[in-house]
């Protein structure tokens, strides 16, 4: 599933977010390249259903979070490296406390413990949503951090600068920047995840701007390049492939081999939907793909440059069609999507 990478003399790695989608990928492939794993993890129970899909499994599992810094000393004791991968991903203002409290000062609890305890690399799963600004040529490894309306993409934002803090003293941190991460076998059907059954069930929005793909598989094969020592501090963006949203509804069609509804939309009265639905989500409990930061993001897109980082991990972006239909696959597979709306897959 995963390209095998050199295991470059590292003895364990410890993965935080083990059991969230990026995080059991990473756990997948850093196994298949031969390196020891360790978990931590608040809910060991739940390790072995996410990995066991994946084919793997985890013997080296401590309980704890990354919010009680004296759980991730113990856990990083006898790890040469470690990958930062766990954070809450949630749009849902009424957990945006929650969000705030957590991925800010966890990441800054892993991130010291790691650098205190001589780890190298220490790689810090990011997202290019933490550099977007509307009106960007580009988004590269220079980007500076972004300000961001929404919980999470304050959270991330924040995050992002506590790994800036230590690369700045030296610290061997690898930030790694993905785009819309998507891909089979998501334990938690995140918003990405969610987003595709959207597209799969209900009209596509042809609007202004697109988003970019990345397969998981290929961030987590990403991690595993990042496995190297003495690389010192590093910037690595990965956001994968700008579609439009027309591109998006072409391959989900072409992939499910179900007609897929479109309709225009301007982009303003788009984002003013988002803004509806966040305030419905702080009176009522659900949460809706389509949100204000979301639109904004997707309206004003700004694409990445990759190449150096594909140049410096020797990585290739699998075809964008693969990663949609082993993805649609999966969700119908799981009972996600009804096999009526992919009867190419079924």
């Amino acid at each position: 599933m995963y390209p095998a990478r050199a295991n470059h003399g590292i003895v364990r790695v410890l993965v935080t977010g083990g059991t969230g989608f990026i995080g059991s990928h990473a756990t997948a492939a850093l196994q298949q390249a031969g390196h020891e794993v360790r978990l931590l993890a608040r809910t060991p129970e739940k390790v072995q259903r996410v990995l066991a899909p994946l084919g793997v499994r985890a013997s080296d599992v401590v309980t704890g979070d990354i919010t009680d810094r004296r759980s991730v000393e113990q856990a990083m004791d006898g790890c040469g490296a470690v990958v930062h991968a766990a954070a809450v991903v949630a749009v849902d203002r009424r957990r945006a406390e929650e969000v705030l409290a957590t991925n800010e000062a966890g990441t800054r609890n892993v991130l010291e413990a790691a650098h205190a305890a001589g780890a190298d690399p220490i790689v810090h799963l990011s997202s290019v949503s933490a550099l977007f600004v509307p009106g960007l040529s580009i988004i590269d490894a220079d980007t500076p951090v972004a300000r961001a309306d929404s919980a999470y993409g304050q959270s991330k934002a924040a995050s992002d600068l506590v790994a800036r803090a230590l690369q700045d003293q030296g610290a061997p941190v690898t930030a790694v920047y993905p785009g819309g991460v998507i891909g089979p076998h998501d334990p938690n059907l995140g918003p990405t995840s969610r987003a595709v059954v959207f597209w799969l069930t209900a009209p596509v929005p042809l609007t202004e701007g697109g988003m970019e793909i990345v397969d998981v598989r290929d961030v987590a094969a990403a991690l595993v390049a990042a496995m190297e020592p003495g690389k010192g501090p590093r910037r690595l963006v990965l956001g994968g492939r700008m579609m439009s949203m027309a591109e998006i509804a072409d391959v989900v069609e072409e992939v499910s081999g179900a007609r897929v509804r479109r309709f225009r939309i301007p982009a303003g009265v788009l984002r003013g939907w988002g803004r509806l639905n966040d305030l419905l989500m702080r009176v009522v409990p659900a949460t809706f793909t389509i949100t204000y930061e979301g639109m904004e993001y997707l309206t004003k897109a700004v694409p990445s440059d990759d190449a150096p980082t594909l140049e410096a991990l020797g990585l290739t972006l699998r075809p964008v069609r693969e990663t949609f239909e082993d993805t649609i696959r999966w969700l119908v597979d799981e009972g996600h999507v009804d096999r009526a709306k992919a009867p190419a897959i079924a």
